[in-house]
């Protein structure tokens, strides 16, 4: 089980962050992931960095949804977003932190692997 402690070890860029917000985001995670998968608690922890990484966006007063950069110029600056990756459309919420990749990754890694016990 994840606890606020492992959170902050792990991340210590949320370090300061109350350990109630932070517990909140771990059972969010904790009800999304699957308990079953041999990693789930690091699977836990980086759906909870993911989250507390929005909700610190969110509180700051940035509401804008993240997305996937598609494509960039330098010259007469240019940005779209919206880029697909290699994960489903379903899995681009989780695409716009570092932490959402790493938990895709650790997601996948999971499906397909047979349960034991």
């Amino acid at each position: 089980m994840v606890t606020p402690a492992d959170i902050k070890l792990r991340f210590p860029e949320f370090a300061t962050v109350d350990d109630a917000r932070i517990q909140l985001f771990i059972d969010d995670a904790t009800a999304t992931v699957n308990t079953k998968c041999h990693n789930s608690d690091l699977m836990v922890a980086y759906l909870t960095a993911h989250l507390l990484t929005l909700g610190t966006q969110t509180e700051a007063g940035d509401t804008t949804p993240i997305q996937t950069i598609a494509s960039e110029s330098v010259g007469d600056v240019s940005r779209s977003f919206g880029g697909t990756t290699s994960a489903s459309s379903n899995d681009n919420f989780y695409t716009g932190t570092s932490y959402g990749m790493r938990y895709l990754d650790l997601r996948k890694n999971c499906i397909g692997r047979p349960l034991i016990g």
